[in-house]
C-alpha cells in the first residue's frame, strides 16, 4: 500500500525529494487514508494488520527468554523495539511531510492542491479496498489472522498452536515503547538535527551513497558476469555435443540410402505430383512447374521433426517443463 501510494505522488510530481513533494496530500482524503492505513500497518500501532505480526515477534522473543533463562535475549528483544521505533520515526516524517506541512514555494502548494485526478478511478478503488483491509486484519486477528496462518499449517508441516491474546498488557506495553521511541526520534533528530529551517537536509554525504556505490555497480556486474556464465554454459553443452558426434558418436556409413519422407508424405506428394502433370500439359504448358512435391514435402518433415527434436532436447525446454511441474505440484499441495 505505502509503494502505491509513492508511486501515486511520483507519478504526479515526477521525483522523491520531500522539500519537492511537501505538502503534496494536502485536501487529498483519499490518499491522506491510503497512506495513513499503511503508516499505522508498518508502524505497528495497536488495531492494524502489523501490530499482530510485530506482537508475534515479540512475545516469541520474551517467551524464549524466559523459558531459556538466556540474558542475550533481553537485548535482542529491546534491539527490535529500537528498530520499530525507528519505522514510527521515519513515517512520522514522510506523513507530516507529504500531508501537514506546505511547500515552500506557494505556487506549487496551489497547484498541488488544486489536483483532483491524481488517481485513475481503477487506482483509486484498488488502493482504497487494500487499504481498507489493513484495520479489518488488526482489529479482528483471533478470525482473520489465525484464519489465515492456520490454512498454511498442513503445507509448512506445522501444528496448530493454541490462541494468541493479542491485546494483553505485554503486548500492547510494547507496541507503546516502540511509538514512544519513534515519537521522540522525530522530534530530536528528525526536526532538530535533519532540517535547517523548514527545508530538509541529507547529512549523508554523497560519497557514502551505498544505492550508487555498491547496490547498482554490484547489480550491473552480476547481470554481466551471469550473462556471460549463463552463455558459456550454454555454448559449452552445444560444444560437447557437436564434439561428441564427432569423435564417439560418429554416424557409421549407411550400408543403403534411406527412405526419403513417410507414408503420407509420399501419398501427398504423388497426388500434387500428379497435379503438377496434368497442370504442366494444359494450363503451364509454356512455363512448367519443375518441383518434386513429393521431395520437398519429405524435407519438410525432416526439417520439422530436427526442431522438435532440438527443442525437446534443449536446456530451455527441460527448465520449462520443470517449472510447469512444480507450479502444478505447488497447486495440488496447496488446494488438496
Amino acid at each position: 500500500v505505502l509503494f502505491s501510494a509513492a508511486g501515486v505522488v511520483f507519478m504526479n510530481v515526477h521525483c522523491l525529494n520531500l522539500n519537492d513533494i511537501r505538502g503534496f496530500g494536502r485536501k487529498k482524503p483519499l490518499l491522506h487514508f491510503v497512506f495513513l492505513m499503511g503508516a499505522l500497518g508498518i508502524g505497528g500501532i495497536p488495531l492494524w494488520n502489523g501490530y499482530v505480526s510485530k506482537t508475534l515477534l515479540h512475545e516469541s522473543m520474551v517467551a524464549y527468554g524466559t523459558a531459556s533463562g538466556f540474558g542475550w535475549v533481553r537485548i535482542v528483544e529491546w534491539i527490535f523495539l529500537i528498530s520499530g521505533g525507528l519505522t514510527v520515526a521515519y513515517m512520522l516524517k514522510l506523513y507530516a511531510a507529504l500531508f501537514i506541512e506546505r511547500n515552500q514555494d506557494q505556487r506549487t502548494q496551489e497547484r498541488y492542491e488544486s489536483m483532483r485526478n491524481y488517481m485513475t478511478p481503477v487506482t483509486s478503488l484498488v488502493l482504497g479496498a487494500a487499504a481498507f483491509l489493513l484495520p479489518v486484519l488488526g482489529i479482528l486477528p483471533g478470525i482473520v489472522m489465525d484464519w489465515i496462518a492456520d490454512v498454511g499449517q498442513g503445507l509448512m508441516l506445522l501444528d496448530k498452536g493454541g490462541s494468541v491474546l493479542y491485546f494483553s498488557r505485554e503486548s500492547l506495553c510494547g507496541a507503546a515503547i516502540s511509538a514512544v521511541i519513534g515519537v521522540a526520534v522525530y522530534i530530536i533528530v528528525v526536526r532538530r538535527g535533519l532540517m535547517s529551517g523548514k527545508a530538509y537536509i541529507d547529512r549523508w554525504k554523497p560519497e557514502w551513497d551505498i544505492e550508487e556505490r555498491i547496490y547498482r555497480p554490484g547489480i550491473k556486474w552480476l547481470a554481466v558476469g551471469g550473462s556471460v556464465l549463463l552463455r558459456s554454459c550454454d555454448r559449452l553443452v552445444d560444444w560437447l555435443i557437436v564434439t561428441a558426434r564427432r569423435t564417439v558418436y560418429k554416424d557409421a556409413p549407411l550400408p543403403h540410402e534411406l527412405e526419403e519422407g513417410s507414408a503420407a508424405t509420399h501419398i501427398l506428394g504423388l497426388l500434387l505430383d500428379d497435379g503438377k502433370e496434368a497442370l504442366n500439359h494444359t494450363v503451364c504448358r509454356k512455363h512448367p512447374i519443375r518441383v518434386s512435391f513429393e521431395h520437398k514435402l519429405a524435407l519438410l518433415r525432416q526439417e520439422l521433426q530436427e526442431n522438435n527434436t532440438l527443442i525437446a532436447r534443449s536446456l530451455s525446454f527441460g527448465l520449462l517443463m520443470f517449472c510447469i511441474g512444480m507450479i502444478l505440484t505447488l497447486v495440488y499441495m496447496i488446494w488438496w
